[in-house]
């Protein structure tokens, strides 16, 4: 689990929280991020695409399974990573 808690932050920038983590699915783990704007949540999205492009990522592709936003204004990107 720690290896992919790991490559999991490595996806957030420095303003990202994690929020939720569910290793529960065979082969998948859902989790979510905070961040406080759509700016920082662009750059999640930059970051997995470059991150997936290193050699020994650990993912198939990562999904985007919703995006809301909060009573306090910050948006929770709810994710779904597909193991190698």
């Amino acid at each position: 689990y720690k290896d992919f808690l790991l490559a999991i932050y490595r996806l957030f920038p420095e303003k990202a929280r994690l929020a939720a983590v569910d290793f529960s699915q065979e082969g998948v783990i859902s989790f979510s991020t905070r961040v406080d704007s759509i700016s920082d949540y662009e750059v999640v999205l930059k970051k997995i695409d470059s991150e997936s492009k290193v050699e020994g990522f650990l993912f198939k592709e990562i999904a985007l399974r919703s995006l809301v936003r909060d009573k306090l204004g910050s948006f929770v990107a709810n994710l779904e990573a597909s193991i190698k």
